[in-house]
């Protein structure tokens, strides 16, 4: 018999001011996701539920109520993913519940950044983020356990787990999943909700062309994400910064150095190959080769795949992994400050420069071509080797001496999620 599970999602929603029939109230609120030991629903697996209050928060007791949920993708504005429409319903002590559209229900497997908008007998309540994944033990993930929220497995693949979402993919390893490839970064309309298979832009491809509003410093005013996509040129010449915003934006997070140690495990490390016909890890060339040119086999000779399925982890292009440390050698008692005692503020840019390091005795590339080494920075480390490091490249490989600030041509990364 299966487990019983039942996740929650609480939201609280202040009423605008609803009709005098109703007077003006609360509405609390909860999405569920329900799997049953005796089925899975396969229609409308989410509800919203809550409860309707007087001023003085006594539970309603006027009943029915027609009540309508909308999803938005913004707290203003912005775009109406779906509704479900007004229908009237029972208060039992001022609580209801709604069953969510098809189309709702679809809108939350593919968003996990939307604003739900009540309204009650044809009054709109304000609306209120989704702050968690309701959908976590959704019929669909609960068929899937091997996959994420959202993604499905792709069972024509027997070596290795593969998730799928819409042209984005992700590998199991233990109990998280990695990108299957380098990051691309691209705009909203190519990150199409997650699916990463829309017609926009893609930056980092053969320049440093990321636009102003996603600055080295990963202060974004406007979004980009990052997308495990096969058949491309991944993104390079971003910052630690610019990689890890673009790995947060769509749910995920830049791998932590033990996760990206634990994927990379059993790929294979020729140390010679240029990568020109596929295959083998691409670590005596120059050119950043397309993402899915990695072979077929995992942990193979003829392959640069992880026996998770996770490709092009040495070589082709250095990755940022989410670690500082310090590099370089001591600068504290050079410049006559008492041991562990030097301060030293970062770049401009970053925050408004004069965000201070301590005890932090070394030094870091930040990128400058005039002053390059920055004393009190740390360093955050890079993984992998890239496609020039010949027989240096490979699983062990790491390079910590330039700062988070910089953004090499040939730094690349990739994303994570638990």
């Amino acid at each position: 018999m299966k487990t019983l599970r039942r996740h929650r999602l609480i939201v609280a929603i202040a009423a605008l001011g609803l009709t005098a029939a109703i007077l003006a109230g609360v509405v609390g609120g909860y999405l569920a996701g329900i799997a049953r030991a005796t089925g899975i629903p396969t229609t409308n697996p989410l509800y919203y539920s809550g409860m309707l209050a007087d001023t003085a928060g006594k539970p309603l007791s006027t009943s029915p109520q027609t009540i309508g949920v909308d999803l938005y993708d913004a707290q203003t504005a912005g775009n109406k993913k779906c509704s479900t429409a007004p229908v009237s319903t029972t208060l039992t002590q001022g609580r209801f519940r709604v069953a969510l559209d098809s189309t709702c229900v679809a809108a939350v497997q593919d968003n996990s950044d939307l604003w739900v908008e009540v309204t009650v007998g044809g009054t709109s309540m304000a609306r209120t983020k989704i702050g968690a994944v309701p959908y976590a033990v959704e019929a669909k993930r609960v068929q899937e356990p091997d996959c994420p929220p959202g993604y499905a497995k792709d069972s024509t693949v027997t070596s290795f787990t593969l998730c799928a979402k819409g042209s984005d993919q992700m590998v199991k390893v233990g109990d998280f999943w990695v990108d299957r490839y380098e990051m691309s970064i691209v705009d909203s309309t190519t990150w199409d909700s997650g699916k990463c298979d829309g017609s926009g832009t893609q930056y980092g491809t053969s320049s440093d062309d990321y636009p102003t509003t996603f600055p080295d410093s990963g202060n974004w005013s406007a979004k980009l994400y990052a997308c495990s996509i096969s058949g491309v040129t991944s993104s390079a010449s971003m910052t630690w910064f610019q990689a890890q915003q673009a790995c947060t934006l769509p749910g995920k997070h830049l791998c932590t150095n033990g996760e990206w140690q634990a994927a990379a495990a059993g790929t294979y490390d020729p140390g010679s190959y240029d990568g020109t016909s596929g295959g083998a890890c691409h670590t005596n060339g120059s050119a950043v080769r397309k993402t899915g040119n990695a072979g077929s086999t995992p942990a193979a000779s003829s392959s640069c795949i992880s026996r998770f399925g996770a490709e092009d982890m040495v070589g082709n292009l250095w990755e940022w992994v989410d670690w500082w440390g310090q590099a370089g050698k001591s600068w504290m008692t050079i410049d006559g400050a008492p041991d562990g005692a030097g301060t030293a503020p970062w770049p401009s840019g970053y925050g408004d420069g004069k965000d201070a390091t301590s005890n932090i005795d070394g030094m870091a590339h930040n990128g400058s071509a005039l002053n390059p080494w920055s004393k009190g920075m740390p360093a955050a480390a890079l993984r992998g080797g890239n496609a020039g490091n010949g027989t240096e490249a490979g699983v062990f490989a790491m390079r910590l001496y330039h700062g988070p600030s910089t953004g090499g041509s040939s730094f690349g990364a990739r994303c994570c999620r638990r």
